[in-house]
């Protein structure tokens, strides 16, 4: 089976370590009608921040403050 591989960049919002972040952080995302192709959360040990990357961001989810959300926070990696 074959397969292709490319460089792609990751977008990264760096958050606080807390229940209910992630859904926060990703509701602009939704409400953008974002077709996300990865998704990455994780948490960095001993620290009280944790990572949120996805790609791409291109498109209705550049903008999401016209759909009423706030802008996104997120910045290429």
């Amino acid at each position: 089976m074959p397969v292709t591989v490319k460089n792609i960049s990751l977008w990264r919002e760096e958050v606080e370590n807390q229940v209910g972040t992630l859904a926060h952080t990703l509701e602009p995302v939704a409400g953008a009608g974002a077709n996300l192709h990865v998704l990455m959360g994780y948490r960095y040990p001993g620290d009280a921040t944790k990572a949120v990357e996805l790609y791409p961001i291109a498109g209705k989810l550049r903008r999401p403050e016209k759909r009423g959300y706030p802008p996104l926070q997120f910045r290429p990696c």
